[in-house]
């Protein structure tokens, strides 16, 4: 019972000790989700047209950069590891630029945007490159279904502990200066630190799978491993173009809610410090509901939640047209629809990995980095139409910062948070009937997996 208990113990300590990345870059996640716009909108004071084009175009390019640095961790072999060190790297790279990009340089309009720009880009391809390693490292660590799941659980449960010390801390430092501005460099300073420390521990507690004998052990395959323009497009399968197109549209209702719900809540529940609480109860649905949302997807299947999940969520947010100020109704429907985003955004990594299992033992490709390199460029894509959906939406209805806002744009920002979330969120659902990887078949193919490993094992002790 014992050995059992200490087997356990160490088992759960490796889960959460990798999730500590997750960890640490939510509140960089939580930051730009839900201060980004409003930063370039009402602390920088752009035009509304201006902050809507550069928000909406920006994330376009920075979408690209995703699957560069797939191709370029795919394609890396540094000595100490294929993703540790990049985990570390790209965090690092991005805490010093996402600094700079929350300067505000007093400078002409043009320069301002080129500034803001060239710092933002820059701070996501770090982001990206650590991203796409981090994700990639429950591939390598994950030797079962079972273990694919559990660390993907453990990252999301503490990525939601982040986010609710973000509500209670980051909401509140934010505005807690004598000027905005200087909120948001504390803020951005101490997002780099919780990225960089949660990164770093994370890549500590994952060495065992990925250090220099890993490396040296692939020397031998590594010709026969890179990745060509054949392989690449071997990667866009079936399940990976469903994927992608689903998660592309229902990804997009949560950025429109997290731009939009600060106006929202000021403007039009008229409780500026409902966001706070908003971001405290999505927190802990998100952290508390996995275990609930975990049993029904084994008893039901992935493939069955996700588009019941997927319609509460259209009726939940919709059902925010009826909330008027009644702030107890607000509340109990952002918990709905909390925990109907767990079936969907916080299974993403298990998806993608369950993608490149099905690539490599079924198609015979082997190229983790880049697949979750698309995966994840994706939900860049429902950043960029979930940023045009806000930002062009707001200059449509007519919202300007530093004019007074009327019943009637008041309204609006209600009605263009919801309609275009729920289109989204239902677009999205129904391409993901189409998703093919049932349990059934993941199950043969996680079968091969572990006799591939047990093999290597076998070999190394030879």
């Amino acid at each position: 019972m014992t050995e059992k208990r200490e087997s356990f113990i160490k088992e759960q300590g490796r889960f959460y000790g990798y999730g500590l990345g997750e960890f640490g870059f939510t509140f960089f996640l939580m930051f730009i989700a839900y201060h980004l716009l409003y930063f370039l909108t009402d602390v920088l004071v752009w035009p509304a047209a201006a902050a809507a084009l550069v928000y909406t175009i920006i994330q376009w390019f920075e979408s690209s950069t995703n699957i560069l640095m797939g191709i370029f961790v795919e394609r890396s072999h540094l000595k100490i590891g294929k993703y540790r060190p990049w985990m570390v790297i790209g965090a690092i790279g991005c805490a010093v630029f996402t600094v700079l990009f929350f300067v505000d340089w007093n400078s002409a309009l043009w320069l301002e945007i080129t500034l803001f720009c060239m710092f933002y880009l820059f701070s996501y391809t770090c982001y990206n490159l650590m991203w796409v390693s981090y994700r990639a490292m429950v591939g390598v660590a994950a030797l079962t279904a079972k273990e694919n799941v559990s660390y993907t659980a453990s990252s999301a449960q503490l990525g939601g502990v982040a986010s609710l010390l973000y509500a209670h801390i980051f909401t509140r430092l934010v505005s807690g200066y004598s000027t905005m501005q200087k909120g948001y460099i504390v803020c951005a300073i101490l997002c780099g630190v919780f990225m960089v420390g949660g990164n770093a521990i994370s890549a500590y507690v994952t060495r065992r799978y990925d250090n220099r004998a890993t490396q040296l052990k692939e020397e031998e395959e590594r010709e026969a491993k890179q990745l060509s323009f054949k392989k690449a497009l071997t990667c866009l399968n079936k399940p990976m173009v469903i994927f992608f197109i689903g998660n592309s549209l229902r990804g997009s209702n949560s950025v429109i809610l997290q731009s939009l719900l600060i106006y929202y809540c000021k403007y039009t529940l008229q409780r500026p410090e409902a966001l706070s609480m908003y971001v405290t109860l999505y927190s802990l649905t998100v952290m508390l509901g996995q275990t609930p949302a975990a049993w029904l997807q084994r008893k039901f299947g992935k493939t069955v939640m996700y588009p019941v999940s997927g319609i509460f969520s259209v009726l939940s947010i919709l059902a925010l047209n009826l909330v008027g100020t009644n702030v107890l109704m607000f509340y109990v429907l952002v918990v709905l629809n909390s925990f109907c985003c767990i079936f969907s955004g916080s299974m993403i990594p298990a998806y993608l990995n369950e993608i490149a299992d099905y690539t490599e033992f079924e198609r015979g490709v082997e190229a983790r980095s880049f697949i979750i390199s698309i995966g994840g460029t994706s939900n860049k894509i429902a950043s960029s139409i979930g940023g045009a959906f806000a930002s062009f939406g707001l200059a449509v209805i007519g919202y300007q910062a530093g004019s007074s806002v009327t019943p009637e744009i008041a309204a609006n920002i209600c009605r263009l948070m919801t309609y275009s979330s729920a289109i989204c969120v239902g677009l999205g659902t129904i391409v993901f009937l189409f998703y093919p990887l049932t349990d059934k078949k993941m199950e043969a193919i996680y079968a091969q997996k572990q006799a591939k490993l047990e093999a290597a094992e076998e070999e190394i002790e030879k």
